[in-house]
């Protein structure tokens, strides 16, 4: 299996990303442009449980109500 043509990201910040610094945003944009056909930027106001149950792996930052509810759904997580 080929993890770079298998894997996408959706990051799903907490808040409108207007309410992070701009270092944060930039490092975001970053990652996004590095990898756009990757990348799927989330509404930070979409239901979480919808992309938790669309996904195969969770990664929270840090532990998190997202993390215990992957669990419950049998989802792997993993939180940093």
């Amino acid at each position: 299996m080929n993890i770079n043509s298998e894997f996408r990201i959706m990051y799903k910040p907490k808040y409108s990303l207007v309410n992070y610094s701009p270092e944060y945003r930039r490092i975001i944009d970053s990652i996004s442009q590095k990898f756009h056909d990757k990348f799927i930027f989330l509404d930070p106001y979409v239901r979480f449980s919808d992309v938790v149950q669309s996904s195969n792996l969770v990664l929270s930052f840090p532990f998190t109500s997202t993390c215990k509810l992957a669990k419950h759904l049998g989802v792997s997580s993993f939180y940093y």
